[in-house]
């Protein structure tokens, strides 16, 4: 019996499991619980459908090219995507922009998917899919704030702000601005009363859970979006006057109950200081711009960003992380892909989106109400994408209503050319053959980087358990899996360093160590802290590290500052390395220049301290007491400036600071021992 299958029901299949899987599928464990497990089922699906549309293809002996304005500024955007990810060879950060490279690519392959579908056959389904998944993110977000999140892993703030199967709260925010339009479009245009309840239900949700991200970005978006409604309806504006009150209503209803309560998380949308943060990567971006008109690379505006961070904002100062991207996803693209590489995307995505307000007059029943649905979706996306980032779930919408409204533009198109391919009849089953074998490979080469990172979760998980042969030996098959991973061997270097502060006299522990440390700065040489790293390890180590261990980490150092400049933290570490060395000059040279960069109680207290060792004490006094007034609940700076009393012989001064330094801190042996002396001599 000849089994018949039909492609197009085979593709129809896969954009639903698209729709559906990508925003709803976590997986917890895993070291990226949200973002790695979406990536991996996209690619694995997409490749799928690739093998298909392919083998579909070589069914017919065809090829249907469409002369339509778009193509050339996509080839433009591909090639200078294309020419970006080349130019990340010559910095020696090729494993680091792949993986922006492959994304942007997958996406661009799935909106042609969509296009050539969506010429022959209906959406209907697919967008109730998107509507059903829609509710069931707004749904779990919603209890997530109010407590009834099972998963206590995931990682939400004290604030309780939602991020649903997303996995943060301006991401979810995002992604709900990109899905509310969709219900609120098919309940105006639905005939019957049960299915407009049901679409309007949802869109409450998502807007109940939108507000529970706190993403004011996303907030403002959808606000500013609302004219284009009004754009688009026109006579109907009463109509739709009514509709957002049926939204409103209920709402406002709720605040006034609950205003108690509400009240109070209202106030969180009036915080400045991530608005100051922002504006302040946003102006870096435009530097990089300027400095950079070619763009600098996939993933590449985290390492870009250290040489511009003279006026960063306190907030940022005070911290390792620093940001790995600008916050706009179109100063992202141009970071990525150059000037001509944003121009490009723009152009291509403005013609699509006016091309869909252009048709929108001559279309009627079912195909009007998914252009309207999808024009304000992406709208209103557009608009939020200039205050943040985006994520696989919200792109892949982008994407899909990009096509089904380019699909809709060129239906019944003439202007087309065939290509014919009789010529492979005779080894078309071959082709057919081969082209299975190559997706089947290609899925599982997709598999590897999420096996390797679970493998790096496990060996995590055994660290904080003090299982190092465990660890390494789990970090070791993700090596295996993805061996030019820079950041896994910086995690195999810092278990390693983890199991040197139990074992400080174990040599191959240090060797491996930095054996590890030095992998990864040649895999990412941009990367500023495997250098710091690694000056650590020469610095506390170096009994075991060798003779010259202490003038090595110096200059990891020096390193570590000349790809990160305004960085305190590896001022005040080489000041340290400079004292256990003896060199106090060098070590006060550091220290000031951490001041200078941020104003640190940590640092005063080194500073003081290193003052005092000089011989400056009044000076000393003055930074110790400069770093209690920053932070007076740390036990260090209390403490030495009990030893300067000491010095001065103002015993009953120092035993007051020491007795402080002994309450904030009763766990430092050191401090202890001072104080139970001082307790003796006074008795």
């Amino acid at each position: 019996m000849k089994i018949q299958v039909n492609i197009n029901n085979i593709k129809s299949l896969c954009i639903h499991l698209l729709i559906a899987g990508v925003p709803l599928l976590f997986y917890i464990n895993h070291e990226n619980p949200f973002m790695a497990i979406k990536w991996t089922y996209f690619r694995i699906i997409l490749l799928f459908m690739i093998s298909i549309s392919l083998i579909d293809t070589i069914k017919k002996e065809e090829i249907v090219i469409y002369n339509i304005k778009i193509t050339v500024p996509v080839i433009v955007f591909i090639l200078c995507a294309s020419l970006s990810y080349s130019y990340t060879f010559a910095t020696g950060m090729n494993f680091v922009a792949f993986t922006g490279y492959v994304n942007i690519v997958c996406m661009i392959i799935f909106f042609s998917i969509i296009v050539n579908y969506y010429l022959s056959e209906p959406v209907t389904y697919h967008m109730r899919t998107a509507i059903i998944v829609f509710s069931i993110i707004s749904v779990y977000g919603i209890c997530q704030h109010f407590g009834l999140d099972r998963y206590e892993w995931i990682q939400k703030s004290s604030n309780f702000e939602s991020i649903s199967t997303i996995g943060n709260s301006n991401l979810l925010g995002l992604f709900l601005n990109i899905a509310w339009p969709l219900p609120v479009v098919y309940g105006i245009y639905s005939r019957h009363m049960a299915e407009k309840i049901l679409y309007f239900l949802s869109s409450i949700l998502i807007l109940i859970c939108l507000y529970f991200t706190y993403c004011r970005g996303s907030i403002l978006a959808l606000l500013l979006s609302l004219p284009f409604w009004l754009l688009i309806f026109k006579v109907k504006i009463k109509k739709i006057l009514i509709y957002i009150l049926i939204i409103i209503i209920p709402l406002m209803s709720v605040g006034i109950l609950y205003r108690e309560t509400i009240m109070p998380e209202i106030k969180k949308f009036t915080q400045i200081e991530p608005i100051t943060v922002r504006i302040f990567l946003w102006k870096t971006a435009i530097k990089m711009l300027i400095d950079h008109p070619g763009g600098t690379g996939f993933d590449s505006y985290t390492y870009y960003y250290l040489k511009y961070r003279e006026n960063e904002p306190p907030v940022n100062r005070n911290r390792l992380a620093y940001a790995e991207n600008s916050h706009n996803e179109f100063l992202d693209i141009a970071i990525s892909t150059g000037i001509p590489g944003l121009i490009s995307f723009v152009i291509f995505t403005g013609m699509i989106i006016t091309g869909g307000f252009r048709k929108l007059p001559d279309l009627s029943g079912e195909s009007k109400t998914v252009i309207t649905g999808s024009l304000l979706c992406l709208i209103a996306y557009i608009i939020n994408l200039n205050t943040v980032f985006s994520e696989i779930s919200s792109q892949m919408f982008f994407w899909f209503f990009l096509g089904i409204i380019l699909a809709e533009q060129i239906k019944n198109n003439s202007d087309k050319k065939i290509y014919s391919l009789k010529k492979i009849a005779a080894i078309k089953r071959l082709l057919i053959f081969c082209l299975l074998l190559i997706t089947v490979f290609l899925q599982w080469k997709s598999v590897l980087p999420f096996l390797a990172q679970s493998y790096i979760y496990v060996g995590q998980e055994e660290t904080e358990k003090g299982n190092f042969k465990g660890a390494t030996d789990k970090i070791t098959e993700a090596l295996k899996l993805e061996p030019q991973n820079w950041d896994y061997w910086l995690t195999m270097a810092k278990t390693f360093e983890g199991a040197m502060n139990k074992m400080p006299e174990n040599k191959e522990l240090a060797e491996g160590a930095i054996l590890a440390y030095k992998t990864s700065i040649n895999l990412n040489p941009l990367n500023p802290y495997p250098h710091a790293d690694l000056g650590r390890i020469y610095s506390m180590y170096s009994d075991i590290t060798g003779n010259d261990s202490m003038n090595k980490s110096i200059e990891e150092y020096k390193y570590a500052l000349k790809l990160d400049p305004y960085n305190i933290f590896f001022y005040n570490d080489m000041g340290t390395t400079y004292m256990r060395k003896g060199d106090i000059d060098n070590a006060i040279y550091c220290y000031r220049k951490s001041l200078e960069i941020f104003e640190s109680s940590s640092t005063y207290n080194m500073l003081g301290r290193a003052l005092c060792e000089k011989g400056n004490l009044k000076e000393g006094e003055e930074c110790l007491k400069k770093s209690i007034e920053l932070d007076s609940n740390s036990g260090d700076p209390y403490f030495n400036l009990a030893l300067l009393y000491i010095k001065k012989g103002k015993k009953h001064e120092a035993f007051k600071y020491l007795d402080r330094a002994f309450y904030l801190d009763p766990q430092n042996s050191e401090i202890g021992r001072a104080w139970l002396e001082a307790v003796s001599s006074e008795q």
